[in-house]
């Protein structure tokens, strides 16, 4: 099946934006705030590996000024740009263990990127490690009013129920989580969220529901 209009528009949106982001380098930039802004505006559109580098510079930069808070901040960000090419395990435990530093424990921002990272990555080792990563991280952006990482979160627990074999959970939360993503302009959201509805379907053996899906991309 071809993709219709509107669905090329969406996609090529989509691609344009995640493209024009990626190709915005921070020239010369030494300001380690903005570096960190720069690389935190690419880690929402889920760039985190062009992220990596900024967070690197960033990380040292603070380390030098003694800003333990912020050089935390930005290891464990590097981190999530190093995952590809990392063992989970490793990453997880690794993770497990900035949860119980001090900072992160007191630190309701500083926690939350740590739980979205822990999040990530247990997806593909163990979803009920992945499940209480994301309760928690839903609860601290709720707290916090960060909408946006809100849904993300309520996105990735429809997964989680995916993964667990609880299939009306995952259509009703993944659904939710897409109308808003939709809504807000969350457009690698959007992307992924559709993509995962399609690998679900043809899981369940419903390909033509799962093409639909793929054709919205």
């Amino acid at each position: 099946m071809s993709r219709g209009p509107i669905a090329v528009n969406v996609w090529r949106v989509g691609f344009l934006l995640l493209a024009s982001l990626v190709a915005a380098p921070v020239v010369g930039q030494t300001d380690p705030q903005k570096l960190l802004a720069e690389a935190d505006r690419l880690a929402w559109l889920r760039v985190w590996t062009r992220a990596e580098a900024l967070y690197a510079t960033a990380r040292q930069a603070f380390l030098k000024g003694d800003d333990k808070r912020n050089a935390l901040y930005a290891e464990v960000s590097q981190l999530r740009g190093q995952l590809p090419t990392l063992a989970v395990p490793d990453v997880s435990e690794r993770l497990s263990l900035y949860l119980d530093d001090p900072l992160v424990q007191t630190d309701d921002r500083l926690r939350l990127r740590v739980l979205i990272i822990k999040g990530e990555t247990d997806e593909d080792l163990d979803p009920s490690l992945s499940q209480r990563s994301w309760t928690e991280a839903l609860a601290v952006a709720e707290k916090l009013g960060e909408t946006g990482w809100a849904n993300r979160a309520r996105g990735e627990l429809g997964l989680v129920a995916f993964l667990q074999g609880d299939t009306n959970t995952a259509i009703v939360n993944l659904g939710q989580a897409l109308k808003v993503a939709e809504a807000t302009a969350d457009t690698s959201s959007v992307v992924r969220w559709l993509t995962l509805f399609g690998h679900g379907f043809v899981e369940l053996n419903r390909p033509e529901q799962a093409i639909d899906f793929y054709d919205r991309r």
